[in-house]
């Protein structure tokens, strides 16, 4: 982490002045703020699923444009989404169940039409039994059929949901709903929609305040999965030198560089889970670790088979 820190701290120096508003609010993994109130603490899931609900509420003129381009690149991996017509939505963060059933992270519907379940696990956030089986109860219960409910799974690099929180009362929902389920990625899928689609489509419109929220969000995540371009190059550059990777050594011995990352890639993921006080700032500078760990294997397994890193999730 020093070594890291010490090589991204003089290679900053030579940037244009980096400041993300959303990271100097500690947006960062396993942090958590007390509300307003003091009577509760919220995961920062929750201003993540803000943020995005914001986005997707964006009206140019009658349009909701972002929401229904959103759908659209839903329905190229789960085709049933198409059947979903966007007039005029409701966007609910936080949205309240009964008692028993809990808060739906964003919920997006149109009565007697449709509703869309959002659940939030940019990070990775371990799934509560029957999670997603009760808030499908609760919605049946206020009238929508099974139809016209879809689940939008929003993982953090592409985990699915574990089976339990699919079963309530004796009912599996798993099966029933596998063609209306997406699990929609931030690594992956939601970071190349905000660059490639959303930032386009607002680029010429006088919004000047979306523009800037988009390109901070789009800026973060980045930050998040070590994307930035220069940080990134560095970032690699340090942690070959740490584990002494290099193509001889992978010529020589790929299981055994393979074996170094995994070990370093299970004692990074023991720090993540380490006390909420830590420092935020060496939080994210560990996260950095593991993703740049993952880049580096992901790099590695790819030349080996004669493929390399691209937008899609390495197996």
């Amino acid at each position: 982490i020093k070594s890291v820190s010490r090589a991204l701290d003089e290679q900053m120096k030579m940037k244009p002045y980096p400041i993300n508003l959303l990271e100097e609010v500690h947006m960062h993994d396993n942090d958590e703020r007390k509300e307003l109130s003091g009577a509760k603490r919220k995961v920062c899931e929750n201003a993540h699923t803000r943020i995005l609900g914001k986005i997707l509420a964006f009206k140019d003129g009658n349009e909701f444009i972002l929401v229904r381009n959103l759908i659209e690149e839903v329905a190229k991996c789960c085709a049933s989404w198409n059947s979903i017509s966007i007039k005029n939505p409701e966007f609910t963060p936080e949205a309240n169940c009964d008692n028993t059933s809990g808060r739906i992270d964003l919920l997006i519907k149109e009565d007697n039409k449709y509703a869309i379940i959002v659940e939030n696990k940019i990070n990775e956030a371990t799934d509560q039994d029957n999670q997603i089986a009760r808030y499908i109860k609760h919605l049946k219960d206020c009238g929508f059929n099974n139809n016209q409910i879809f689940v939008l799974y929003l993982s953090s690099r592409g985990d699915d949901p574990s089976d339990k929180t699919w079963k309530l009362e004796g009912e599996d929902y798993q099966n029933d709903f596998a063609a209306r389920y997406c699990n929609f990625s931030y690594r992956f899928h939601v970071l190349p929609w905000l660059k490639n689609k959303v930032l386009p489509m607002i680029k010429d419109l006088n919004q000047p305040y979306l523009k800037s929220a988009v390109e901070q969000y789009i800026d973060y995540l980045e930050g998040k999965y070590a994307l930035r371009k220069d940080e990134r190059e560095c970032l690699l550059e340090v942690l070959k030198n740490e584990l002494k990777i290099n193509d001889d050594e992978i010529k020589k011995d790929l299981n055994g560089v393979l074996h170094r990352i995994d070990e370093k890639i299970s004692e990074v993921e023991i720090i993540q889970k380490g006390k909420d006080g830590d420092d935020t700032a060496v939080k994210r500078r560990v996260n950095l670790i593991y993703e740049g760990l993952l880049s580096i294997k992901t790099a590695i397994l790819g030349k080996a088979v004669g493929h390399f890193e691209g937008t899609e999730p390495y197996t």
